[in-house]
């Protein structure tokens, strides 16, 4: 289990800017590629991931993402996160993340839904 994509999602709802930059930085490579199904394109680099979710957590105060079940395989690691909004579950997906040596995100993809109609 990747406990990197874990403590990404722990960065959703963080309101301190700077907090929250170190803890992307301590879980992604520099160079991340990230593709999030509310973007319009991919987010690439540590600065675009950051601000982007500053911007969410502004846009949505009190909002959490938490990783429901996940796993890894040969560098590869799925996982299904819950949006939770107001205490109450707001939306389900899915990101898809390929890992560095160091089990650093270095690629992410999400959906929205978990593939079976949600």
């Amino acid at each position: 289990m990747s406990s990197s994509i874990t403590r990404f999602f722990d960065t959703w709802g963080m309101t301190d800017a700077t907090s929250c930059a170190v803890a992307v930085i301590s879980v992604v490579s520099e160079d991340v590629y990230c593709a999030d199904p509310s973007t319009p394109t991919s987010l690439n680099g540590v600065p675009s991931r950051v601000d982007y979710i500053a911007k969410m957590t502004a846009s949505r105060p009190g909002s959490t993402i938490k990783v429901s079940g996940q796993s890894t395989h040969n560098g590869h690691a799925p996982a299904t996160f819950d949006f939770i909004a107001d205490g109450k579950l707001g939306m389900r997906g899915q990101h898809f993340a390929d890992l560095n040596n160091e089990g650093n995100i270095t690629r992410m993809v999400g959906f929205i839904g978990i593939g079976d109609g949600a």
